[in-house]
């Protein structure tokens, strides 16, 4: 009896865990001939990236990215070549000038959508790229024309990376590694590469984003260190590689003789110099909304009891600010009689 019992909960359980791979399956590709499609868009960004990268793709490493068997990936690349999307030749096989088209319309639907996240939402930095991936599949080229209206015409997506135009065409990524930067260097961070996750969540911890302003004060062959925003920060190799920067050549800013607006006491009073760019989407537009702009005088009023959050004095109002939200606005505090 007891053995029945167990032999019919396994089964159970084996049904259970067979459903859920297959859910699993379809969350990610959906069904029938959107799974089919899904997986050829997949395909068709691999092989764009390996060629932009001057790199040969492969059966293996198509089977390895799309996460399916090497038949599998043998049967979807002849449905490509069917379509003239990709054309073989001797175990290689590369875009066709529609399957490049294609291709960067994938592409330019998953940075508008990262961008989207980034400027219209809350959504967190370390989930912007895997959102996108979904997203990406489910918006057709008339759509992506009406989001980037909507977006105000950006030309970058929030990581730095240039956005495919309607027409098909895509500007290339300039700059230089921050790996390979000199000692004493001004420069600004243009592009911050997302993958792989663990590094990019690195990045994004440390409060590294595109349009800061950087100084690098030491390069050693296991890291470097810079200045950013008047912080000092160190990366590791593989950090600072994935960060890149272009020179700088305005003026400098003063950042050491800035505070942080977390920094001001109840009591106290400065002028708004800069917002951070770590600063984005919903968050900045409430810091404009409010007024908090450069050249505002604002005043800590009142400190909760956990020092967390403080409320703020703005233009007349009252404005409660958590410390990791006042960390990115910069002030030049004023005297006691300054207005």
């Amino acid at each position: 009896m007891a053995t029945t019992f167990i032999a019919s909960a396994l089964v159970v359980i084996a049904v259970w865990l067979f459903r859920r791979h297959i859910a699993n399956i379809f969350q990610r590709f959906g069904t029938g001939r959107d799974a089919e499609r899904i997986l050829s868009e997949d395909a068709l960004k691999y092989i764009y990236n390996c060629e932009l990268e001057n790199e040969s793709p492969n059966l293996r490493g198509l089977a390895g990215q799309l996460n399916v068997t090497v038949d599998s990936a043998a049967d979807l690349l002849s449905k490509l070549q069917q379509r003239t999307l990709i054309r073989l030749k001797d175990q290689s096989f590369h875009l066709t000038p529609a399957g490049n088209d294609y291709a960067l319309h994938v592409i330019r639907a998953h940075r508008l959508w990262e961008r989207y996240l980034a400027d219209k939402t809350g959504v967190a930095e370390v989930e912007w790229h895997g959102r996108a991936e979904k997203l990406e599949h489910k918006l057709s080229r008339e759509e992506a024309d009406e989001l980037w209206a909507k977006l105000g015409h950006p030309t970058h997506d929030p990581h730095g990376d240039p956005l495919p135009t309607s027409k098909g065409s895509v500007d290339s990524l300039h700059g230089f590694s921050l790996l390979s930067a000199q000692p004493g260097q001004r420069a600004q961070v243009i592009h911050i590469e997302d993958e792989p996750e663990s590094i990019y969540a690195k990045l994004v911890a440390l409060g590294i984003f595109p349009g800061m302003e950087v100084r690098v004060l030491e390069v050693e062959p296991d890291c470097v260190r810079i200045l950013l925003e008047g912080s000092e920060k160190e990366l590791n190799a593989l950090e600072a590689n994935n960060v890149t920067l272009e020179s700088y050549s305005e003026e400098e800013t003063n950042f050491s003789s800035m505070s942080r607006l977390s920094d001001l006491r109840p009591g106290e009073k400065a002028e708004v110099a800069l917002i951070s760019r770590a600063s984005r989407g919903s968050e900045r537009r409430r810091f404009m909304d409010l007024g908090v702009l450069p050249g505002t005088v604002i005043a800590a009023e009142l400190e909760s009891p956990g020092g967390d959050p403080v409320a703020y004095r703005v233009r007349g109002a009252l404005l409660a600010l958590r410390r990791n939200q006042a960390e990115h606005v910069l002030v030049n505090r004023l005297e006691e009689g300054d207005s």
